[in-house]
């Protein structure tokens, strides 16, 4: 397996294709793990209508949607923002600095404790639990 210090030093074109393999699957390996770890500065919004949320400078915010419409991946999101001042990559052109004003006032609300804060919610808030996408 190829270092990491090394590789500045070699000329990709020099590598056999094992060695390209090992590499691209080294290099595979330590971006999922970073974003495992650095969730948040990944995040992007998988439902552009929700994505106005985000961007309000409003004292209160809610979203309505049907099922499956990402309201509580983007609260969450929303309220680890205002919790951390991390501002996603994606959002971060856009994101007013105004709202990094701590201490925060939040209420997340959701249908029910054991079907969705346990199921899903929870899952989402443990890193070392998420499953999600990409």
């Amino acid at each position: 397996m190829l270092m990491r210090d090394a590789l500045a030093d070699l000329d990709l074109a020099t590598l056999s294709t094992d060695d390209l393999t090992a590499l691209a699957a080294s290099l595979l390996a330590e971006i999922a793990q970073d974003r495992q770890a650095n969730q948040l500065e990944y995040y992007v919004p998988m439902n552009r209508d929700a994505e106005p949320a985000h961007y309000s400078t409003a004292r209160e915010i809610g979203l309505a949607g049907g099922h499956r419409s990402c309201k509580s991946d983007t609260m969450l999101a929303e309220l680890v923002i205002q919790m951390t001042g991390i501002v996603p990559k994606s959002l971060e052109a856009k994101y007013p600095k105004s709202k990094l004003r701590p201490p925060i006032r939040a209420r997340f609300f959701c249908t029910s404790f054991q079907n969705a804060f346990d199921t899903q919610l929870k899952r989402k808030l443990q890193w070392t639990e998420w499953d999600g996408p990409g």
